[in-house]
């Protein structure tokens, strides 16, 4: 009798792991990730280390923790941070968007809280390092390129 493959279908829009991996939010559970992983997943890498806090992380994260408000409003949000520093501007928005949660907030450090990402990780209500979790912060660094005319003072 020949064997056959077995196959497992499985559908995205009910799937909750899929919906973690495609979406970074766990809605039963009130999880939000905030994680790096669109560059990672194409790119297989990311220079010499995980990309740090940019636009798309920013606004992945704000519409998650929205999400989160609006679906589980009495629940305490808890966020998982694995990312080095990253970008001022973007990085302030998670950490407002953290501060003015109306629920309590827990963050969890898995290898880093450096450079921005220590900012974020200090938003939350409740701060937690994982043993092998390292705390860093520095002051910052700012550079203006180009001419005269491209640079714009305010």
């Amino acid at each position: 009798m020949p064997r056959t493959k077995a196959t497992i279908k499985i559908d995205k829009a009910k799937d909750p792991v899929s919906h973690i991996h495609d979406n970074h939010i766990d809605l039963q559970n009130n999880h939000v990730y905030l994680f790096p992983w669109d560059a990672l997943a194409a790119t297989g890498t990311y220079g010499e280390c995980e990309p740090g806090v940019d636009y798309t992380m920013a606004n992945k994260f704000i519409m998650n923790a929205r999400l989160a408000m609006l679906t589980n409003p009495d629940k305490p949000m808890i966020v998982h941070q694995k990312t080095c520093g990253g970008d001022w501007g973007e990085g302030m928005a998670i950490f407002d968007t953290l501060m003015m949660h109306p629920t309590e907030t827990t963050i969890l450090s898995y290898t880093h809280a450096r450079s921005m990402s220590s900012l974020t990780f200090q938003a939350a209500t409740k701060r937690v390092m994982l043993p092998h979790s390292v705390f860093m912060f520095h002051d910052g660094t700012y550079y203006d390129g180009g001419t005269m005319k491209v640079v714009v003072y305010g």
